[in-house]
Formats: structure tokens, C-alpha cells, sequence
């Protein structure tokens, strides 16, 4: 999502099961991780899910990035998202990010033929097994996808699973699936055994790593 991935594979047309994306969702109903980069914290990403999730839920994010150095601020990132889903399928999406200064926005909504989007980036019908590359749901690595910053079709190469481990912020290691991303962004995600997201790797533009550590 976080776009420092600028700096966040088609199938065929499915009804998701809803066990792809309730067990996605801690009985805590929030996931939270520090952003760092060359060792430094430089901000937070934050999801909150509201609903029933073996029905319809609603999930929201919040990313604040800051750069600074000796106190001026250098760099500012931040994204704003609100996510719904109804009956297994994903159903809206409406986001607004600052990059810098430099704006974008998407708005999906599930229409008769598919996901109408309107975004910085256009407007078109995308396929109605899309789903938004928000990273919490596993069932994005097996699905075709769109930029949830400016509504764009993602084509990405997804690599994996494979076992690893990522930490939290805590000091504990969660035993993770690891998937690879590649493409447009340079990716790494980690999913826990329960199927929620456990961590994320990304190059920035200038290569230096962005890492998310769950809280």
C-alpha cells in the first residue's frame, strides 16, 4: 500500500469462500505495524475491522509515514482507506493518499460486470474477482489486483509460498508464509498460520529497505 513501493496474475472469475478472508482477521479485529527504514522508525500502518466476518465487515487503514532529519521533514506519505465486503466478495473500496504532496485516490464499487474504478489513473471495469492490494488478505496472492492508492491494475509476478519467520515488535518470531512480489514494486509478504498478515519487506525508490514489523 504504501506507495515507497513507488515509496503499500489473472484467475478465473470466483465467488470467494469465506474462509479466504475471515480467518484473515485476529479476534482482536485491529493489526498494527512499525515502519522502519535503515533502522529507523519513520511511521505506522494500521488496520481496523468492523462487522461480522463470516458476513459483511467493513476494514480501514491508516498509514502515516515522516522522514526527518534533524527535525526538518524531509519526506511525508499518508493513506487513508475504507474497505467493505458483504456475503464473501469484496465489495467497495474508497482511499485517498498525500505521496508528498503529490494526491491520489480510487474509488471501486462492485457493479453487474465487474468493479467499476475511478481513479487518478482512470476509469474502467476491472474483472469481478479483483481484489484491492491492501496486503491483509491472503487471497490477494492468487487473485488479479488494483493499486488501492490511484485504482491502477496491478501486474505483478507473485513468487512462493515458502516457510519463514518474521518478528514482531516485541521480540517474539512468527512462523509466516513468504511470498514474493515483483514487478512494478519489489515486495516481500508474510502471512501467519491463521492467515494473517505477519510482515512486509519493500525497495524504495533510492533501494534502501522499508520494513513492517507487526506490533
Amino acid at each position: 500500500m504504501i506507495s515507497r513501493r513507488r515509496l503499500v496474475v489473472a484467475s478465473p472469475l470466483l465467488l470467494l469462500p469465506s474462509a479466504a478472508w475471515a480467518t484473515a482477521i485476529p479476534p482482536s479485529k485491529t493489526l498494527s505495524f512499525r515502519i522502519t527504514c535503515k533502522g529507523a522508525e519513520i511511521g505506522s500502518h494500521t488496520l481496523s475491522f468492523s462487522g461480522d466476518p463470516g458476513s459483511d465487515f467493513t476494514a480501514r487503514a491508516e498509514v502515516q509515514v515522516a522522514v526527518r532529519v534533524l527535525g526538518v521533514r524531509l519526506f511525508h506519505y499518508t493513506h487513508h482507506m475504507v474497505e467493505t465486503w458483504s456475503g464473501g466478495r469484496f465489495v467497495s473500496l474508497d482511499a485517498t493518499t498525500d505521496d508528498d504532496g503529490d494526491k491520489a485516490f480510487a474509488t471501486v464499487r462492485r457493479s453487474s460486470d465487474g468493479l467499476s474504478v475511478d481513479g487518478s489513473s482512470g476509469k474502467y471495469t476491472a474483472p469481478g474477482n479483483t481484489l484491492p492490494a491492501t496486503h491483509w488478505n491472503i487471497a490477494e496472492m492468487k487473485s488479479p489486483m488494483l493499486n488501492p492508492e490511484n485504482g491502477r491494475m496491478i501486474h505483478a509476478t507473485i513468487g512462493g509460498p515458502s516457510s519463514d519467520t518474521v518478528p514482531t515488535v516485541s521480540g517474539k518470531s512468527i512462523a509466516a508464509t513468504h511470498y514474493t512480489w515483483r514487478g512494478d514494486d519489489t515486495l516481500d509478504l508474510y502471512y501467519a498460520a491463521d492467515g494473517t498478515w505477519a510482515g512486509l519487506t519493500a525497495l524504495a525508490k533510492d533501494g534502501s529497505k522499508l520494513v513492517y514489523t507487526r506490533v
